[in-house]
């Protein structure tokens, strides 16, 4: 497979056949890292970085949460 260097805006750009994206599970706006080794250019796909959200999916919201610390004494406890 050869690709083309074209101009693409004011900058330079590579096309790549949709099959070999499709393979590759590359999509629009996927990051990928870019490696130089000697001749030769390394693209990897970058993992993307969790969201705050997907950190904390599927921990309960808190304040659904029901606190023993307020209930009865049920054993050796100390009262206060």
């Amino acid at each position: 497979m050869n690709a083309v260097i074209q101009k693409w805006g004011n900058g330079k750009g590579i096309r790549f056949q949709k099959d070999l994206l499709d393979e590759l599970g590359w999509n629009l706006k996927d990051v990928l890292s870019v490696e130089r080794d000697g001749e030769k250019v390394i693209l990897k796909k970058e993992t993307p970085k969790p969201t705050w959200d997907s950190l904390f999916d599927g921990i309960p919201n808190p304040g659904a949460q029901k606190f023993s610390d307020f209930d009865d004494a049920v054993g050796g406890e100390l009262e206060w």
